[in-house]
């Protein structure tokens, strides 16, 4: 079964629902557990509780899931974040570019780097001036 066929399924059958859907001016994005929805998402939370908090005495806290605009303008997520994301053009699979050049290299990739770092990163630890060539087509052809 296809993503797409489980999702509209689990629309469906009442697992989730768009909030506020009946009006017109309703901010995308934000949905609504249904019945279903609710007991998944318990479970998954009990099981989670049992094997991360209690097993291993963790503190369990409730974070904000919404902030403002101002703690992102601070961070400079606003002005400056990205994550280049690289798609296979075979399997169509997607992976964050700095975590696959990373993983190819056995560098570490810092979460500041740009697309000149990450060109610098592959051409130096590459083991053949043909592997690097073939990352960075990839990565030019993905972003």
């Amino acid at each position: 079964m296809k993503y797409d066929d489980v999702m509209k399924l689990a629309l469906e059958r009442g697992f989730y629902f768009p909030s506020c859907e009946v009006y017109s001016d309703a901010q995308a994005g934000f949905w609504e557990y249904g019945p279903a929805g609710v007991s998944l998402k318990n479970k998954f939370l009990e099981l989670w509780r049992r094997e991360l908090v209690r097993r291993d005495r963790m503190i369990e806290i409730d974070g904000s899931q919404i902030m403002s605009k101002s703690v992102f303008e601070a961070s400079g997520h606003l002005a400056s974040f990205a994550d280049p994301i690289v798609r296979c053009t075979k399997c169509k699979s997607t992976h964050r570019a700095d975590k696959l050049i990373a993983e190819i290299t056995k560098t570490e990739i810092p979460e500041s780097a740009g697309l000149d770092e990450f060109d610098k990163v592959i051409t130096e630890k590459t083991s053949s001036v043909q592997n690097a060539m073939v990352i960075l087509k990839m990565l030019r052809n993905s972003i």
